[in-house]
């Protein structure tokens, strides 16, 4: 039967929990972007640390490195053997750190570059100080809520309210179950970042020692280091007397991955269970990998996607501005010439004869038309028109401002316009067929429903059905992304608005 803890102290392990999966998902990001740069090599990073050239990296190593990215610290030798749960990183350490976990092959990219000595970039320098950093301070935002933990209930109390089946092991449906418990919802996604870094053999199972190393505060850490082989009151359990089943303090264990606390197998029984509990962890471990590998890459093609959007439309607003700026262009000029009737709006028949006068072709006119036809009545407007021809930062006040010329229909463009003001409204047109082609193309990627939800939970961050700008920012701050995404969510046509999950699919769909 599992022990009962108060609720107070349910509702503050369901916070640790969820804090150590939100580190592991920034942490995994961070891996990848640093991964991702094609000039990025591991062990020129390593060396980037090795201050003292013993083929180390020490905690005073990773103080100062911070302090050149400018990035505060103080000192973090015991917060460093904690983490890590050494003295010092070796290179392998340092690969484990830092290559991702989730993407395969870009891990072993990564691994396969040949080791040089050469000075890494700015760009790379920082963005390992900011993996670092991270790690340093969620451990100590992790280290208040141990503390007032560890002063209400022991690891060993805990770990039994959770592991309902007392089988001292716990697997997904132990913490999803403890979650709802609560009244709270743990995403597969989140128990699947949170086993990553708790779960350090890869079985899908956590140990008593695996739980307990990751709830136990520094201070106590300390003491179990000062005091070799004392256990304190509260974490005195009994343990097998059996020499061939052997626990460290870090938590390994026998090859199975499990602790048994007063069980002793013989050798015949010890190596079926054994044999039985691996099969059963490496098919669940595989099926571990490819979920978090799906959903952190739907994660980074979005960003990619959004990446390529906001290049794109940049590029468009130079045109834009360029346009503006001259000094025969009338934006009521331009729509006057495209409004053959003088009726104030245009069909989709006048718009391709307009696409004819300007010389330009190879364009998909019904998928201009419909972008531009904001309120899908068959109609192109004055507005909808300036809305495209004018750039983002730029009032319509301002572009009012310029008188236009004549309203009457015996204009041709030429009359109109220049040669030159003509070419940027050419290049206008044209540039935004081939960035619709190019955006088709990554949204492709995005066509299964279900990696479409998956995604939408993500930015829809206080699950009320529908998301804006300011929680797609937060989205694209947290992994590591601080361009401003207000021409993005102009892509969504959705500027004034909050998004829901049919607007966010129709983006993908159209």
């Amino acid at each position: 039967m599992a022990y009962s803890i108060s609720k107070e102290s349910q509702q503050l392990l369901c916070e640790i929990i969820s804090q150590i999966s939100l580190t592991e998902r920034r942490a995994e990001q961070n891996r990848i972007q640093l991964c991702r740069k094609t000039s990025f090599n591991p062990y020129a990073c390593f060396k980037r640390l090795d201050f003292m050239n013993t083929n180390q990296i020490k905690p005073e190593s990773v103080v100062q490195f911070l302090k050149e990215n400018d990035f505060f610290v103080q000192e973090l030798t015991t917060l460093f053997n904690k983490t890590f749960q050494k003295e010092f990183l070796n290179y392998q350490d340092f690969l484990n750190l830092i290559l991702p976990k989730t993407d395969s092959e870009l891990r072993e990219i990564t691994v396969m570059k040949q080791p040089t000595k050469a000075a890494i970039d700015k760009s790379i320098d920082y963005t390992l100080a900011q993996l670092f950093n991270l790690e340093y301070n969620e451990a100590i935002n992790l280290e208040r809520l141990k503390i007032r933990l560890n002063n209400l209930y022991n690891a060993h109390q805990m770990f039994q309210s959770i592991d309902s089946l007392n089988n001292n092991i716990l697997n997904f449906k132990d913490f999803d179950r403890f979650f709802r418990r609560n009244g709270l919802l743990l995403y597969e996604e989140e128990l699947i970042a949170f086993f990553y870094r708790i779960d350090l053999q890869r079985t899908g199972q956590i140990t008593f020692n695996d739980f307990r190393r990751m709830l136990d505060p520094i201070q106590k850490y300390e003491q179990q280091n000062s005091n070799t082989g004392t256990t304190t009151p509260k974490q005195a359990v009994s343990q097998p007397k059996n020499q061939n089943i052997l626990i460290d303090e870090f938590g390994r264990s026998n090859n199975a991955g499990q602790i048994v606390f007063s069980r002793n197998f013989s050798t015949s029984n010890k190596k079926k269970f054994q044999s039985n509990r691996r099969v059963s962890s490496i098919t669940e471990s595989l099926q571990t990998t490819k979920v978090t590998e799906n959903l952190f890459n739907d994660e980074q093609r979005f960003i990619d996607l959004g990446l390529e959007v906001l290049k794109l439309e940049m590029y468009l607003e130079e045109i834009r501005l360029k346009l503006q700026q001259q000094k025969d262009f009338n934006s009521m000029d331009f729509f006057h010439f495209i409004d053959l009737k003088n009726k104030g709006k245009v069909n989709q028949h006048e718009f391709v004869y307009f696409l004819e006068q300007l010389q330009i072709k190879n364009i998909d006119v019904i998928e201009l038309f419909n972008y531009l036809d904001k309120d899908l009545d068959g109609f192109i407007r004055y507005s909808d028109i300036s809305e495209f021809i004018s750039p983002f930062n730029i009032s319509s006040t301002y572009i009012c401002k310029k008188p236009a010329k004549n309203s009457l229909l015996s204009y041709s463009i030429q009359q109109l316009f220049s040669k030159s003001t003509i070419g940027l409204i050419q290049l206008l047109f044209n540039q935004w067929n081939e960035n619709d082609k190019i955006i088709k193309l990554k949204k492709k990627q995005f066509l299964n429903e279900q990696n479409l939800y998956q995604l939408f939970n993500k930015l829809d961050l206080y699950k009320k059905g529908s998301f804006n700008r300011q929680d797609l920012q937060r989205f694209f701050d947290i992994n590591n992304v601080k361009d401003d995404i207000k021409l993005l969510y102009k892509r969504l046509e959705k500027s004034n608005k909050e998004v829901n999950y049919k607007d966010f699919e129709l983006f993908f769909i159209n």
